[in-house]
């Protein structure tokens, strides 16, 4: 018997998403985006996305499917820290007391946030 595999088939996270950052029209930068699970679900509301992640396969994977569309997706391999080192970005923590603990990037004026689920281990200052 062939296995589905369903992401977030409800919207709870894209709506949990949309409801935290306001995208429409704005530059965004994520951090991990693995092979895009979350970015193809935002990116037609952003002028442009730069989407990062240190594994090169997730990338490759990610920008084989960006062929296929004409989303404004630049998907790098790069490590967070890399990436950070090499521009101009003032890099902060912030920790909610909720269920997720973003990390916020100032950077040309705008604000960039990644999200932690629950449970996932965030590095330290």
């Amino acid at each position: 018997m062939p296995v589905t595999i369903r992401t977030d088939p409800e919207g709870n996270e894209t709506g949990a998403l949309f409801d935290l950052v306001e995208m429409e029209g704005r530059e965004i930068l994520e951090i991990g985006c693995g092979d895009g699970r979350l970015t193809w679900r935002y990116a037609d509301r952003a002028a442009h996305v730069m989407a990062i992640d240190p594994f090169e396969d997730a990338i490759e994977r990610a920008k084989e499917r960006l062929r296929a569309t004409d989303l404004p997706i630049d998907f790098r391999h790069v490590a967070f820290e890399d990436f950070a080192a090499a521009s101009d970005a003032d890099v902060q923590r912030t920790y909610l007391r909720d269920e997720l603990e973003p990390l916020w990037v100032e950077h040309s004026g705008g604000t960039v946030y990644l999200i932690y689920p629950p449970g996932w281990a965030v590095p330290g200052p």
